[in-house]
């Protein structure tokens, strides 16, 4: 007899959990027994997992859902389709072109930061300056599609970065959870972020510029140790829909995504692993192509 998967094992157990829930409310309380031993049977390795897993599961109440109800109901009264669409509305009742445009002079005349392109330290300029849209249109052609090409319009525009068309079967055929299809045309936004270093010594990368963009099919995500070296150190796919800490990929500002084995669990059906080398590969091959042209034209 084959033995049930995990995955298989905690959807048999939401019914069950909902019931005890209703008989015991206390029985979902993280300092519970019955919490404890539902996580180590279900095998989460953290407490915050199980309980991403059960507000995902509407077993609990995700308390951000409050204020997020309170939102649709303003992007609804405003006639909008999306959180994106109702800020730029709104900023632009203040005269200003979107939102992205508002929360950039706040900061540069709060002087919270520096623009983009005098802050070679800033983590969105980081993307850019290292070429990750040429970076990549390179990787995608030798290992994802057949047929890659720029969009002309860049996620911060609320775009896109690539358009990729006719996914290669060997590709499909090792990861069928991202659901690729041939003859069939993607858009793709890319976040390039290096490691930040908080004082208590952790480490994380913090994808910004999500933007609560619905307009790519997916998001890859790639996160290096630092940007001088712009060493990749984990490739992640994300399909906008894909349901991430209780909420759809692209209903999300930004991620924040910790250096931390037992963190780092939570997306591993999301990582290429294989595929890193040949990354670091195009990484290495551009840095020297870079460092050609500037010797060249010294």
């Amino acid at each position: 007899m084959v033995e049930d998967s995990i995955e298989d094992i905690r959807r048999n157990a939401v019914a069950e959990i909902k019931e005890k829930a209703k008989k015991n409310p206390m029985s979902i309380h993280p300092c519970s027994k019955e919490f404890q031993e539902d996580m180590k049977r279900l095998k989460f390795v953290s407490g915050y997992e199980f309980t991403c897993w059960m507000q995902q599961n509407e077993i609990l109440v995700n308390p951000a859902n409050i204020k997020r109800k309170e939102l649709e109901m303003a992007i609804k009264n405003a006639q909008c389709k999306t959180i994106k669409e109702y800020q730029d509305k709104c900023a632009q009742k203040l005269g200003f072109k979107n939102v992205a445009e508002q929360i950039t002079e706040y900061n540069h005349e709060t002087g919270r930061n520096l623009s983009m392109e005098l802050n070679k330290y800033c983590s969105s300029n980081f993307g850019i300056a290292k070429g990750e849209r040429l970076l990549f249109k390179r990787f995608l052609e030798d290992v994802i599609f057949e047929d890659v090409k720029g969009s002309g319009k860049g996620s911060c525009d609320g775009g896109i970065d690539l358009i990729c068309k006719n996914a290669r079967q060997d590709f499909i055929d090792k990861y069928p959870q991202f659901k690729l299809k041939r003859n069939k045309e993607y858009k793709i936004q890319l976040e390039m972020r290096c490691l930040i270093y908080r004082y208590d010594t952790s480490t994380y990368w913090n994808f910004t510029h999500i933007d609560y963009n619905d307009t790519p099919d997916f998001f890859i995500l790639c996160g290096c140790d630092n940007r001088f070296d712009t060493n990749p150190m984990h490739i992640w796919i994300f399909h906008k829909n894909d349901i991430v800490r209780g909420y759809k990929f692209w209903r999300r500002n930004g991620l924040h995504i910790t250096n931390k084995p037992e963190k780092l669990q939570e997306f591993c059906r999301h990582e290429l692993y294989d595929e890193l080398e040949i990354l670091k590969r195009i990484v290495t091959e551009i840095s020297c192509e870079k460092e050609k042209d500037t010797m060249e034209n010294s």
